[in-house]
């Protein structure tokens, strides 16, 4: 367990470290305006995964617990292949994204969906090993792709976007092999079934992330509104820079939920993943903190001054944000869904009811000062939980 948890942390620092390199890069030469765009965009598809998602991450860890690998993947391929569709039309007529942007959507939300089944999947089967050479190597491939493409033409929206997509096309590949070439029979009768338990428990597991998503992306239409593109592109890489630094607890608590379905399992084991993802994520941000304010305006350029500003503002909240994701995990690993969507629930009637206010009164800051409460008093619920009801 030990050593899983070593593959998990090494794998997702090489990982962040090399996403905060690609950040770096895009920012540099797409501006302000560009990383709008590419959060713009991200999270139309972080919309699409919530309907996606239904038969897919910890519920189907929960899943795998009671039904045959291919019977699972299965229902989950074909769920994502129809929302993708189905998403398709509705995106069509109900936003303004061009016919080009629409097939990024698509293709990405089905890729990435795919990519997050295939992690969850080795997750559940212990593999870690293999988990954490995937991870890696998809950034390690987009970035070579960049460097590889430079010489050629300079980077934009569209090279980027397709170049994206190629660094995911291997692990779509082996989830493929992992669905289609397993030697088990599967009739229309369990495949009704495990469909069934799918929707009844995912659908609930999805209404606590759409939560999580309003409120951690819902200030990203507002700013759209109060302020403009370029201040979406700053807050958006203020988001990566956050979720960069949980990548770490995540991987921790993709372990620890892993363990959580065997029998053996101890709750001791929480205090523990969580005193280290604490620990991790506080030396991550100091390491992003002591690097001198100019050195974030000559590597992204001088639209993101207040990047850091940010960063420093939200510092607490997002190492004591670890404790929720370990926590609501091994919730997810016990079936324990209701927990997870009321913890959302609460956090989510907080941005929803203060984000107008914060950023119209103080624009970035208030922005992220509304997630920082959003975050908070998820924190408070889920403690609360685990420590009465969780047992």
């Amino acid at each position: 367990m030990f050593k899983n948890s070593i593959y998990q942390v090494l794998g997702n620092v090489v990982s962040a470290g090399i996403n905060l390199l690609i950040i770096a890069i895009t920012a540099r030469v797409l501006g302000a305006e560009g990383r709008g765009e590419i959060t713009y965009l991200l999270t139309c598809i972080g919309l699409l995964q919530i309907f996606t998602a239904i038969v897919g991450n910890s519920v189907m860890v929960f899943m795998l617990t009671k039904y045959r690998q291919k019977e699972v993947l299965l229902v989950s391929f074909i769920w994502t292949l129809s929302i993708v569709a189905i998403s398709i039309l509705f995106v069509g007529f109900t936003t303004n994204l061009s016919i080009i942007n629409i097939i990024y959507f698509a293709v990405l939300g089905f890729v990435l969906t795919s990519f997050n089944n295939l992690t969850t999947l080795y997750s559940y089967q212990l593999k870690f090993r293999r988990l954490t050479i995937l991870k890696v190597i998809q950034p390690v491939f987009l970035i070579g792709l960049i460097f590889s493409f430079s010489f050629f033409k300079p980077l934009n929206l569209n090279i980027y976007w397709l170049l994206f997509i190629i660094s995911y096309v291997p692990h779509f590949i082996i989830l493929l092999f992992e669905t289609f070439e397993r030697k088990q029979l599967v009739s229309k009768s369990s495949i009704n079934t495990v469909a069934f338990d799918f929707l009844k428990l995912g659908g609930l597991n999805q209404i606590n992330n759409l939560m999580q998503f309003a409120s951690y992306r819902f200030a990203v239409l507002l700013i759209m509104k109060l302020l403009s593109i370029k201040d979406v592109g700053v807050f958006g890489l203020w988001l990566t820079v956050t979720d960069a630094i949980w990548l770490i607890p995540k991987g921790l608590a993709n372990v620890n939920m892993a363990y959580a379905t065997k029998v053996n399992y101890q709750r001791k084991h929480i205090f523990r993943y969580t005193i280290i993802s604490m620990f991790l994520s506080a030396s991550l941000i100091i390491t992003i903190l002591v690097i001198p304010n100019s050195i974030y305006v000559w590597v992204l350029g001088k639209d993101f001054v207040e990047l850091k500003q940010l960063i420093i503002f939200s510092s607490p909240v997002i190492v004591l944000f670890t404790i929720n994701l370990i926590i609501a995990y091994y919730f997810s690993a016990k079936g324990l869904i209701k927990y997870n969507t009321l913890s959302s629930g609460l956090g989510f009637l907080v941005i929803i009811s203060f984000s107008y206010y914060l950023i119209k009164q103080n624009g970035l800051q208030g922005a992220v000062l509304a997630n920082c409460l959003s975050y908070s008093i998820s924190i408070i619920t889920t403690l609360f939980l685990f420590f009465r009801k969780g047992k």
